[in-house]
């Protein structure tokens, strides 16, 4: 049953790769992705999704927005929360989630809250067009 699942699974991966493939080398067309990729989210592209003004920018918007939440300052809590989430095809940022055994006491609704409150990024793009790209970005608790 498992050996069957992944050879089916592979036969989709083969259809798909031969759909972009026939794409990718037709002339001129650039501007367009084929109808069953247009509402696909990619985590491969060739060129990933930019925060406004770049990394340097992205991670001053973090130290200038984010808020420490009492609970977790309170209890000393430290740490990590890797936060999930799609920039669309207009740059527009959805689907925001704090990734299982994240930080509690606040800390995950704080990353996600803080990641829903970006600005526009720059989206993201494939075989010359625009896609929605998932994304995965650390947000760090640490008191001073």
């Amino acid at each position: 049953m498992n050996h069957r699942f992944h050879i089916r699974r592979l036969t989709g991966v083969i259809v798909a790769f031969a759909i972009i493939s026939s794409f990718h080398h037709a002339a001129g067309q650039t501007d367009s992705l084929p109808e069953v990729l247009k509402d696909m989210t990619f985590t491969r592209v060739d060129k990933f999704p930019e925060f406004p003004g770049g990394e340097a920018a992205r991670i001053k918007f973090i130290e200038n927005n984010i808020v420490y939440p009492a609970k977790a300052y309170r209890k000393k809590i430290q740490g990590e929360v890797i936060v999930s989430f799609i920039v669309n095809k207009d740059g527009s940022i959805s689907d925001v989630y704090a990734e299982k055994g994240s930080l509690k006491k606040g800390c995950d609704k704080e990353a996600v809250r803080l990641v829903k409150s970006m600005p526009a990024w720059t989206p993201g793009k494939a075989m010359g067009c625009t896609v929605k790209v998932l994304l995965k970005m650390p947000i760090n608790f640490s008191l001073q």
